[in-house]
């Protein structure tokens, strides 16, 4: 009994740092391509797909575990370098919060939903980790960074970049989730 949940572990230990490596490279290599075709307008957060994968499949720490991969990458990325000059601790806070907030409630909406429905609630979370990803970073900008930002910030995000997240999300997450599934990566928990 011992060997059959240490293979489980390790398994999921193994998907959980396949999904970390795809944060990375999602974040350093494709979001940065994506912002420099579109001129600057798009920087969907592609890394959001793979959060909620960790979510549904390793459970809701993994949604926080790449969440913080992700926060910590954004915050060495350039368009984070005035909001760190102007207020360097509530930008951590910020950045923090969208990136591990968009995994643990990601998650937690994964795991009420996938106990009457596991499709729905993969919907829901691939949802649900654009909203929280965005809500909290455009409240954070109305409550503290309203001056550093201004109007337009606002628009570009909640219209063209949110839009994008959450398309790709939804279209991507429950495919690739599907795909996982028949090809019997995803254990049972």
């Amino acid at each position: 009994m011992g060997t059959r949940r240490n293979t489980l572990d390790i398994r999921k230990l193994t998907y959980l740092a396949m999904l970390s490596g795809l944060v990375v490279l999602l974040q350093l290599v494709f979001a940065p391509m994506i912002g420099a075709a579109s001129g600057g307008v798009l920087s969907p957060a592609l890394v959001l797909i793979p959060i909620v994968l960790g979510v549904s499949t390793c459970g809701i720490g993994a949604g926080a575990w790449l969440g913080g991969i992700f926060s910590l990458i954004v915050m060495f990325d350039p368009t984070t370098v005035p909001f760190f000059e102007y207020r360097p601790v509530l930008t951590v806070l910020l950045v923090f919060a969208k990136g591990v907030g968009s995994g643990v409630f990601s998650g937690l909406i994964y795991k009420l939903i996938s106990k009457k429905n596991k499709y729905v609630a993969i919907i829901a979370a691939a949802l649900s980790a654009p909203i929280i990803n965005t809500g909290i970073f455009v409240i954070g900008c109305l409550l503290f960074f309203r001056a550093l930002t201004g109007l337009q910030i606002y628009t570009v995000f909640i219209s063209v970049n949110f839009a994008a997240e959450l398309l790709i999300n939804v279209v991507l997450v429950p495919a690739i989730y599907h795909l996982l599934e028949v090809t019997q990566i995803l254990n049972k928990r």
